[in-house]
């Protein structure tokens, strides 16, 4: 690989890092804004339309975090494979992060950052619009919202939550390639 071509790739793994972190502050300010409104605000029966808003950014901005996780996963593998004299995690004496209870956990609120503000929004949303439920049918599909969003946000954060995994297959799957183009040569 030439230089040309790793500093586009390192370029690359950045730009997601960072646009990952800023759609991370938009989805947290927005909806801590909302969080605000609806526990300073009296709500109403036109409220449930409202509530539904956080939603629709939480599910494409979910689904968004966790393309670029899974990208930078593969341009990571990639790296590591093509440009191991060059990449600082091919190094062979990288200190591993340690994997105790704590770690974990904060693996977990990290990773699933989105869901619990999913699930914060649904709570707010069932108790501000509790005393409006009817039975009808635009009710039952505006009840159905939450639970939908949420079960979509969970599917995103949870499909990408083993990174090492993630990891290691990318990682096999390039090994293959580079492997197939050496016999070729």
């Amino acid at each position: 690989m030439d230089d040309q071509m790793f500093i586009k790739i390192n370029n690359n793994m950045t730009f997601l890092l960072d646009t990952k972190n800023k759609i991370l502050m938009f989805a947290f300010t927005t909806t801590l804004a909302m969080f605000g409104a609806a526990l300073k605000i009296e709500s109403s029966s036109v409220d449930m339309y409202t509530y539904t808003l956080p939603f629709f950014l939480l599910v494409p901005f979910t689904a968004r975090i966790t393309y670029y996780r899974i990208w930078k996963c593969h341009q990571s593998a990639y790296l590591r494979v093509f440009a191991h004299d060059r990449y600082m995690q091919a190094c062979e004496h990288e200190i591993p992060i340690e994997k105790n209870f704590i770690d974990k956990l904060l693996g977990l609120f990290v990773n699933c950052e989105m869901l619990f503000l999913s699930i914060g929004c649904s709570m707010i949303y069932y108790a501000k619009n509790f005393r409006y439920i009817e039975c009808s049918l635009e009710c039952i599909i505006l009840l159905f919202i939450p639970i939908a969003a949420t079960s979509l946000v969970a599917v995103f954060c949870f499909s990408a939550y083993n990174y090492s995994k993630m990891y290691s297959t990318y990682y096999n799957k390039w090994y293959r390639v580079w492997i197939e183009h050496s016999e070729k040569k």
